[in-house]
């Protein structure tokens, strides 16, 4: 027994730098990437975002229905219109309604549906449920149809001499049909 004690104490004064173990402290951005890149965060951030993509479609589906009764309210200013926000017929009440009505109105029309597929798609995607979809295919195809969709009911919106209450094509698909029927006309 004294010689083992003896022998690992000579080993241990013949190297000092093996005495004091270093402890190094990771930096700021490396730990903010372990984190972003963490399985756990990726759940969390996927969840949260089916979930944003669920209450978007609810409130689009609700829209649809209930839309012409909440155009009353919605052209309003905001306080008239949380002063008023019990004449809302949208299932998810004046946020849903506004929400819905900027999705269909206030950008890209009908074809918006596809913005909130694409965002439950790549949230089931971060929660590894679809391994197998690469994000920039999803981002470049599901943009590429939201564009020229939204373009076409735009143009067929104005050519049935714009029924309805909701516009087709949204505000861009307006502005880009009005566009491209003044640039064929020149």
């Amino acid at each position: 027994m004294p010689r083992t004690v003896s022998k690992s104490r000579n080993i241990a004064e013949d190297r000092p730098q093996e005495r004091a173990i270093k402890v190094e402290k990771p930096n700021f951005w490396e730990s903010l990437k372990r984190f972003v890149l963490a399985r756990e965060t990726r759940m969390v951030v996927g969840i949260l975002l089916l979930l944003l993509a669920v209450v978007a479609l609810l409130s689009y589906v609700s829209y649809l229905f209930t839309g012409t009764y909440d155009q009353s309210v919605l052209s309003l200013d905001h306080a008239e219109r949380v002063a008023n926000r019990e004449a809302i017929r949208n299932m998810l009440g004046l946020p849903g309604a506004e929400l819905a009505q900027f999705m269909i109105d206030g950008s890209f029309g009908f074809v918006s549906i596809l913005l909130v597929f694409m965002l439950a798609v790549y949230a089931l995607r971060m929660m590894h449920v679809f391994k197998d979809i690469r994000a920039i295919l999803l981002f470049c195809g599901g943009s590429f149809w939201v564009l020229w969709g939204s373009v076409v009911l735009g143009f067929a919106h104005g050519m049935v001499h714009r029924m309805g209450v909701f516009r087709w094509g949204g505000a861009f698909g307006e502005a880009a049909s009005q566009w491209l029927v003044s640039y064929l006309n020149t």
